[in-house]
């Protein structure tokens, strides 16, 4: 049963993922910049790489 409820926290996470990533493209200076260079987008990108 433990599977099922990591499962669901992995959705949730997911889900406040996609609400981060939609807020930095709201963002045009965010853009100008390198990636990595952002705290919050360099952890993201990271989050990715480990699923």
């Amino acid at each position: 049963m433990s599977d099922g409820n990591s499962y669901e926290e992995e959705e949730e996470e997911e889900e406040e993922e996609e609400e981060e990533e939609a807020h930095f493209f709201l963002k045009p200076q965010i853009l100008s910049r390198p990636l990595t260079k952002d705290p919050h987008l360099f952890t993201f990108f990271k989050q990715l790489k480990n699923k």
